[in-house]
């Protein structure tokens, strides 16, 4: 028991290990479906209201990203996401999480969105996407 509370004190000293977040990998790719949200002030503590249109942001999946004390803390923000759809690829930052998102799914800026899909109205669009 010790050496597993000795070995979690060292990866949370050096930024693996957050309450309730699985270690995070260096490279993980995933498939699912890419949906859009308004944007505002996100669990990572950046505000990108009214950026809807011009940020290339998303919000992971809490299965994912976990639950924690303070998110703003978690090692998933600010980490990018490399997503493909449609022969297209657009790279965005995570500064949020997705409470319903089955964990192979993206919360989208409209604008990545609109670059993958080309239009809002079909409202879901099937992805693949590499955290890195």
């Amino acid at each position: 028991m010790f050496a597993k509370t000795a070995l979690v004190s060292l990866l949370a000293s050096i930024g693996l290990v957050v309450a309730g977040v699985a270690p995070v990998p260096r490279s993980t790719d995933y498939h699912g479906d890419a949906t859009y949200y308004a944007l505002g002030l996100g669990a990572c503590g950046v505000d990108h209201s009214g950026k809807d249109n011009t940020a290339n942001v998303v919000a992971l999946s809490a299965q994912i990203m976990g639950t924690g004390p303070t998110l703003t803390d978690n090692p998933y923000c600010g980490r990018k996401v490399a997503i493909r759809a449609q022969g297209k690829s657009v790279d965005a930052t995570v500064v949020d999480k997705c409470p319903g998102c089955p964990a192979g799914d993206l919360d989208v800026s409209e604008k990545i969105f609109k670059e993958l899909f080309g239009d809002l109205g079909i409202g879901r669009g099937n992805i693949d996407w590499t955290l890195y």
